[in-house]
This record gives structure tokens, C-alpha cells and sequence, in this order.
């Protein structure tokens, strides 16, 4: 995943003020504390071609990105999330 598309999402994350989350990461928390959760986690992603073709019989190149969120609990239910 690009730099700038890993922000954008860590921004719209921030900007969303989820309730009760404590943080937002991007880079796995090898091993949380208490104090750490509810958190929520950017994770891996995924690029997969996905090439057009055109009425003209030209091809546009394109990419779909699926990326991971996660979302991690402590509570039964993750409810706090």
C-alpha cells in the first residue's frame, strides 16, 4: 500500500473520533498492554490487476487494493468498539 493511501486512511480513522477506541495503528503492537486496547489496527494489503478494456479496443490498466482493518477488544462482544 502507498504511503499517501495509508494516511489517507489513518486520517479518515482519526477524523472519525470513533468512541472508545484508544489508538490507531499502522504498524503491528507486538505485544499490548492493558492500557492499549480498544484498539484499532491498519493492516495488511493487497493489490490485484484489474485491467479494463475499452469500446475502442484499447485497455486502461487498473488495480483493486484491499486492505485489512482491525479492530482489537478486550471486551466479550467487543462491544467498546
Amino acid at each position: 500500500m502507498s504511503a499517501e493511501v495509508q494516511k489517507a486512511i489513518y486520517d479518515a480513522l482519526e477524523a472519525a473520533s470513533i468512541s472508545g477506541v484508544v489508538r490507531i495503528v499502522d504498524v503491528p503492537i507486538r505485544e499490548p498492554s492493558n492500557s492499549d486496547y480498544p484498539f484499532i489496527e491498519i493492516g495488511d494489503s493487497q493489490r490485484i490487476p484489474n485491467d479494463a478494456s475499452k469500446d475502442d479496443g484499447t485497455t486502461d490498466t487498473g488495480v483493486d487494493e484491499f486492505i485489512d482493518i482491525h479492530s482489537w477488544s478486550r471486551y466479550r462482544g467487543q462491544k467498546e468498539i
